[in-house]
């Protein structure tokens, strides 16, 4: 399927590490910079194959990123090109989470592909299909051990914790608003609730005592 044009994607990576933009910082917060610019280079400079997971992250990051920076452009011309690339990358992104296989291998961009994909439905009003993708990531958290982690965070193990607490929030409010019970119960976490002052994204996870 068609992608955005490579040099459009690297110029765009490198204004969002000199100029972070909040929206997409915020929704991508699970995904660290450095991380997605490596997940890009891996389908856009493909020396092996890449699996359907990592085509999934990437496009739903780009989704994001274009989808921003078409609103944060005066230019009306690179604001309908910028929305043409959204395009690109939302048919992407639809055709990745339709052909993910029933059950998911247990690894981070599993749960990445399958959060990116709750944010995108819950952005286009997709209740239900949200909170069936929030309930995969939660599940798949909970089977690797990311809400069981111990001890100070690590810069291997924090982008975990990361995942958990992205999973664990829309879990909370997908889960009141529709009146269900959540995924990941209370008591099954032992993760500590603080990151470091600099986590990757640069958001901090709120008090959920």
């Amino acid at each position: 399927l068609p992608m955005p044009p490579a040099h459009v994607v690297v110029a765009a990576l490198r204004e969002v590490k000199d100029v972070p933009l909040v929206s997409f910082a915020t929704i991508c917060t699970f995904v660290a910079a450095d991380n997605f610019t490596e997940q890009c280079r891996r389908v856009y400079f493909a020396t092996e194959d890449y699996s359907l997971m990592t085509w999934g992250v990437v496009n739903a990051g780009l989704y994001f990123l274009f989808q921003e920076k078409a609103s944060l452009t005066g230019d009306a011309a690179q604001k309908a090109q910028y929305l043409e690339y959204q395009a690109v990358c939302r048919d992407n992104l639809e055709t990745a989470l339709a052909n993910l296989p029933l059950i998911l291998p247990a690894r981070r961009e599993s749960i990445e592909v399958v959060l990116l994909g709750a944010f995108y439905a819950v952005e286009n009003s997709k209740f239900s299909l949200a909170r069936d993708l929030n309930a995969i990531a939660a599940t798949l958290c909970q089977n690797l051990g990311y809400h069981r982690l111990r001890g100070p965070l690590t810069p291997e193990t924090e982008p975990k914790a990361i995942l958990f607490w992205s999973a664990y929030l829309l879990d909370k409010a997908l889960s009141l608003r529709s009146g269900r019970a959540p995924v990941i119960q209370d008591y099954d976490i032992t993760v500590p609730r603080e990151l470091s002052a600099n986590p990757p994204g640069g958001v901090e996870v709120p008090d959920v005592s």
